[in-house]
């Protein structure tokens, strides 16, 4: 009697077969390309873990379900770390109305919604990066360590988001 061969996970969830699937799954419910391509590969990474993948019979439905369950701890995440930007401009303005016009006030506060609106549109670990590099002024070792990336991941999100927003600014 022949025992039954191991079967990799990687035979049974393949990149080349489901890749494509799974990225049209997240970024239809992401639209952001950065996002989806971080969850695909949180959902690659778990599928990679599965003991005993030769016992799954639907391996799109089990891709399907592991993206399912990465997009609702995301959404989840997010819920709990809304953006928030305190503008030391508006603080200013409040505290001596007397120096500034209801003009000035306006120009301020609008930059400041424009820049609120930017920041919504960026990936959450882009914006994450570029606030805890641009208003705390870590350097993206310290910031690397927080959020447990490399330096050298840190830095090219973060310039991956100024050149977003600076598109953004040029629009």
């Amino acid at each position: 009697m022949d025992k039954p061969r191991h079967i990799p996970a990687a035979s049974v969830f393949s990149h080349a077969k489901h890749g494509s699937y799974l990225r049209h799954y997240l970024m239809r419910r992401l639209r952001n390309a950065q996002d989806a391509r971080d969850l695909a590969q949180e959902v690659w990474t778990r599928l990679l873990r599965v003991e005993n993948p030769e016992r799954v019979l639907e391996p799109i439905a089990y891709v399907r379900r592991a993206a399912a369950n990465v997009l609702i701890e995301f959404r989840m995440r997010q819920a709990r770390e809304p953006v928030t930007f305190d503008s030391e401009t508006a603080e200013s303005m409040a505290e001596n109305p007397l120096h500034s016009t209801p003009d000035d006030m306006a120009d301020r506060l609008g930059a400041q919604d424009q820049l609120q609106r930017l920041l919504s549109r960026l990936p959450r670990i882009q914006r994450q990066i570029l606030l805890m590099r641009l208003c705390d002024g870590l350097t993206y070792a310290q910031i690397g360590k927080q959020l447990e990336l490399t330096a050298g991941t840190a830095e090219r999100y973060f310039f991956h988001a100024m050149n977003t927003v600076r598109a953004e600014k040029r629009n």
